[in-house]
This record gives structure tokens, C-alpha cells and sequence, in this order.
């Protein structure tokens, strides 16, 4: 997946309708994505290579929230088709790719919110 500098991967519409455009929330809500979203990134990613199912849906349904608050729509059709992977351990094959596609977004956004979180 090649990066687009011409598109954004996040949106912060969410939070700014939410805080009324508190910049200081959006900031704080900014920084707990920046410090959580790694551990959950290699925690997937961990879960994943021991075969741990019921803890890589754990994790995933505790990442879903973070993506849809910072906007991170292009992650989102990723969710349901890694979740139902690990439930049904059918499209295996599949899996890696997937994991690796939503590891890179969500590498990209937060790259990316960063650079937001300083024009704030």
C-alpha cells in the first residue's frame, strides 16, 4: 500500500463535533491514541503468531473505537474481515495481508496526527 499525500487518512470531525472544538480534548484524545495504539498494534501482532483467537478479538474490538474517533475510515472494512478470520479461522491464507494492511494505516494516521496534534 503506497502512502497518498494527497488524502488525508484521518478526520477529526468526530471530535471536534463532540468537544465543540476544544482543542484541548481533541489534543488529549490525540495523545491516548498515540500512546495506546502501538501496544495494541503489537499485542495484535503477537496474538496473531501464537494463534491466541479470543485475544485478538480483545483487541481488535478495543482498537475499533479509537480508529472511528480519530476517523481512520480506510481501517474500518479491515476490522469485520480480520475479526471474522480469527472467529472462523477460514480465509487464513488472507489474514497476514490483512493484519499488515491495517498495522500500516494505522501507522500512516498516527504519522499523521501527530503533525495534526501540533497545528492544534
Amino acid at each position: 500500500m503506497e502512502e497518498n499525500n494527497n488524502k488525508t487518512l484521518t478526520s477529526l470531525d468526530y471530535l471536534k463535533k463532540v468537544s465543540l472544538n476544544n482543542e484541548a480534548f481533541i489534543k488529549e484524545m490525540i495523545t491516548i491514541f498515540l500512546r495506546q495504539t502501538p501496544q495494541l498494534l503489537e499485542a495484535l501482532k503477537d496474538a496473531s503468531n501464537k494463534e491466541d483467537w479470543v485475544a485478538f478479538r480483545a483487541i481488535v474490538h478495543k482498537l475499533k473505537p479509537s480508529l472511528q474517533m480519530m476517523g481512520i475510515n480506510s481501517a474500518l472494512p479491515l476490522i469485520p474481515l480480520i475479526e471474522r478470520t480469527s472467529k472462523l479461522e477460514k480465509e487464513i491464507d488472507l489474514f497476514p495481508q490483512r493484519l499488515e494492511q491495517l498495522c500500516h494505516i494505522c501507522t500512516l494516521s498516527m504519522k499523521e496526527l501527530k503533525n495534526k496534534q501540533k497545528d492544534l
